[in-house]
């Protein structure tokens, strides 16, 4: 899949913390289809926001990841985001992912 390392760039396993944005609604008795739809909006704006800022400082890190290219606990940095924004990434070739 071409698109592999953009999408572990983005992080996906965090985007479960989002579900917190219907536990309000689904807390306070929300029934109406057009609420759950706002709620589903949410989480999608949530998701994106998120997404949007990991790969941001992903671009932002790239001097720093280069001293250290593998984190202490083992994982390889992102560099799907940094070769994105480079021009780089039109073969999203991600090193180290």
């Amino acid at each position: 899949m071409m698109f592999r390392p953009l999408l572990q760039a983005m992080r996906p396993r965090q985007w479960v913390k989002n579900v917190l944005v219907g536990a309000a609604p689904a807390a306070a008795g929300v029934t109406a289809t057009t609420q759950w739809l706002d709620v589903l909006l949410a989480f999608i704006s949530m998701t994106c926001a998120a997404s949007g800022v990991y790969l941001f400082n992903d671009v932002a890190d790239i001097a720093e990841d280069r001293l250290h290219p593998v984190d202490e606990d083992g994982s390889k940095h992102h560099r799907c985001a940094c070769q994105c924004a480079t021009g780089d990434g039109c073969h999203l070739h991600a090193e180290g992912t």
